[in-house]
C-alpha cells in the first residue's frame, strides 16, 4: 500500500458497507475515517478492498476510484480495471493487459463505472482481476 496522499474506501469488516475518507494502517490493521453527521468515525476496513480516490470523475460526475470496473464510450471495448501503475507513479486504465495512463492517454468523461473488483469480478473477462502485467505496491 502507498503512502496516504488522498481519499480513500475500503469495505468495513462488520458491515461490509463501504467507506470513504482518510486511511491508517498498523501493520495488516487498515482504518477508514470517516467524516459522518456524528462526526469523525473510524472502521475496520478489509485491507484488500482499499482503494485511492483517482481525482477523476466518470462521465456521470461519479469519482473514480482505484479498483472500479469501467467502460468506455466505445462499446467494442472491453470493461477495464483502474490500477496503481507503481512504475509510472499514475492511476492507469487496464484493458486488454495495456496500461493507459488516466488523465494522460484516457479521460475519465470518456468512461462509466460499471462496478468494482471486489462488488463484481464477473464483469471483467473471467471473472477476475489476475490480468495485470506490472507489480503493484
Amino acid at each position: 500500500m502507498r503512502e496516504n496522499i488522498g481519499i480513500f474506501r475500503g469495505k468495513d469488516t462488520i458491515e461490509h458497507k463501504w467507506r470513504y475518507g482518510n486511511l491508517t494502517v498498523h501493520g495488516d490493521t487498515a482504518q477508514i475515517w470517516e467524516d459522518t453527521e456524528q462526526g469523525l468515525l473510524n472502521y475496520l476496513v478489509d485491507p484488500e478492498t482499499v482503494g485511492e480516490f483517482t481525482g477523476t470523475y466518470d462521465k456521470d460526475g461519479t469519482g473514480i476510484f482505484e479498483g472500479d470496473i469501467v467502460r468506455s464510450y466505445d462499446p467494442d471495448d472491453s470493461p477495464a480495471v483502474i490500477k496503481y501503475d507503481s512504475g509510472e507513479k499514475m492511476f492507469a486504465v487496464v484493458m486488454d493487459n495495456f496500461f493507459y495512463g488516466l488523465g494522460e492517454h484516457v479521460y475519465g468523461n470518456y468512461l462509466t463505472i460499471i462496478g468494482n473488483i471486489h462488488d463484481n469480478p464477473e464483469l471483467i473477462e473471467g471473472g477476475s482481476n489476475e490480468n495485470e502485467h506490472r507489480k503493484e505496491t
